[in-house]
C-alpha cells in the first residue's frame, strides 16, 4: 500500500501515541500497586466505604474501600426458593441485565434479526490497529 505524506504522518502520530499509552499503562499499574501498599503500611481501614485519616499538619487522607461483587449466574436461580422461604425476593437484590449473544445473533434469519434489531442500539466500537514490524531473518 502506498501512503500519502498525510497518511504517513497520521500513522506515525498514532504509533507515537500508542507507545505513550503503553508507558502510561505501566505508570498507572505502578501507582495502583503503591496505592494498595499504602493500606498495609498506614493500617488503613479496609471496611467497605469512604474513610478519612488525620495526617500531620492538618492534612487529611480520604480514601474509599470498594468491594466488587459478581453474581454467579449458574447458582443464583437455584437460590430463588430458599430466599423466598426467608421472605426475600431474588428480583429485589439481583439486577437482571440482558446481554446479546453475538454469535447466535449473527446466525439469525434476516427476518428474525430485523425483529430483534428493534430492541438494540448498535454503535461502532473503537477500531483496533497494530503495527507489525518486519520479520528478521
Amino acid at each position: 500500500m502506498d501512503l500519502t505524506p498525510a497518511q504517513k504522518d497520521a500513522l506515525a502520530s498514532w504509533y507515537q501515541a500508542a507507545r505513550a499509552a503503553e508507558k502510561a499503562k505501566k505508570l498507572i499499574a505502578h501507582e495502583q500497586a503503591l496505592r494498595a501498599n499504602l493500606f498495609g503500611m498506614l493500617h488503613l481501614d479496609t471496611a467497605e466505604g469512604t474513610h478519612k485519616a488525620e495526617l500531620p499538619d492538618g492534612w487529611q487522607l480520604k480514601y474509599k474501600t470498594p468491594y466488587v461483587r459478581k453474581v454467579d449466574a449458574r447458582v443464583v436461580e437455584s437460590l430463588r426458593a430458599p430466599l423466598a422461604a426467608l421472605r426475600v425476593s431474588l428480583d429485589s437484590v439481583i439486577e437482571w441485565k440482558p446481554g446479546l449473544n453475538t454469535d447466535a445473533y449473527r446466525e439469525l434469519t434476516a427476518e428474525a434479526r430485523a425483529l430483534l434489531d428493534t430492541c438494540l442500539t448498535t454503535t461502532p466500537g473503537a477500531p483496533a490497529v497494530e503495527l507489525v514490524p518486519p520479520k528478521e531473518d
